[in-house]
């Protein structure tokens, strides 16, 4: 009996022995096997992953640095070559959307009126613009207006109308004429070669602003406007509208461009202390403006 227990006893001491080796080599044994099938595709996939982004990337640069065509006609002009022009793709939807909208250019600083080109890509993309006069008719979009000859009197209309749309393209002076810059109105300053219907707006803002230019030099204060176009303008200093500081309101200062908001609270306090400024060298002595600022003031005030 006690030998039939102890062999009993020893077949179960066996028993959990050989469960707790199977047990083992289970939950040890397959970590040891997994983890490293597991982790090898996952380092080989982002490696790989990564290195075909970076290929992708390089050559679709070089492809848009490849294919950007040093000129264009913004009239006629696809998006693909809007894209290797440099434009995104909400910039290159604006674009043919102003045009499927009968917009047309008909000079380079047209492209101006696309409200999402910043001042870098218009100042990189108007040198590249070439505009054909074909282009024009071809996007010509306004509806054409009839005339009647003298059988309209009895209600028959003319069996030859004509075309009496005019042309919207202003005609650019052929040879060197001076423009009188303070009395000349948007349509004749566009007639001037590089000036387009934003630049002759912005030289007539600046000049209500101002009251008037007293120099051709001035006019380099305008956006866009180049030291080469000076030579077709002429300046009438007559035409100045003067006015006295001390009658002026902290409202007119601030809008003034050579004074400006600071200067005027400068200005306003000044005077609610000491009294009305009522000449240049008032104005001097309050070290407000430097010499070079007084000497453009002296035109419009005092």
């Amino acid at each position: 009996m006690r030998e039939m227990k102890s062999d009993q006893r020893a077949i179960i001491v066996l028993a959990i022995v050989a469960c707790l080796i199977v047990f083992g080599i289970v939950l040890f044994g397959g970590r040891g096997t997994t983890e490293p099938s597991s982790s090898v595709p996952e380092d080989t996939g982002v490696v790989e992953s990564s290195v075909s982004l970076e290929v992708s990337d390089d050559l679709t640069s070089q492809a848009v640095t490849d294919a950007a065509p040093s000129n264009f006609d913004p009239n006629t002009v696809d998006s693909a070559t809007l894209v290797a022009l440099g434009l995104q793709p909400y910039q290159v939807h604006a674009w043919l959307r102003y045009r499927n909208a009968g917009g047309l250019f008909y000079e380079p600083q047209d492209i101006e009126r696309l409200y999402t080109l910043s001042e870098s890509d218009i100042k990189r993309l108007m040198p590249k613009v070439r505009i054909r006069a074909a282009s024009h008719a071809k996007r010509n979009t306004y509806p054409h207006k009839r005339n009647y000859d003298v059988n309209s009197i009895q209600g028959n209309p003319s069996t030859t109308p004509r075309d009496t749309k005019t042309s919207r393209y202003e005609h650019k002076f052929e040879t060197l004429t001076k423009v009188e810059v303070n009395t000349a109105d948007t349509t004749l300053l566009k007639r001037i070669p590089g000036i387009g219907s934003y630049i002759a707006r912005w030289i007539v803002e600046r000049r209500d602003k101002l009251g008037g230019f007293y120099a051709v030099e001035q006019l380099l204060e305008v956006k866009h406007v180049e030291p080469s176009m000076l030579e077709w303008f002429s300046v009438d200093a007559t035409q100045i509208h003067r006015t006295r500081l001390c009658d002026m309101t902290f409202a007119e200062m601030s809008r003034f461009p050579y004074i400006g908001y600071e200067k005027a609270k400068s200005i306003s306090d000044y005077q609610r202390i000491y009294g009305p400024i009522v000449d240049a060298e008032q104005l001097r002595a309050t070290r407000i403006f430097t010499d070079k600022e007084l000497e453009k003031l002296q035109n419009y005030i005092f």
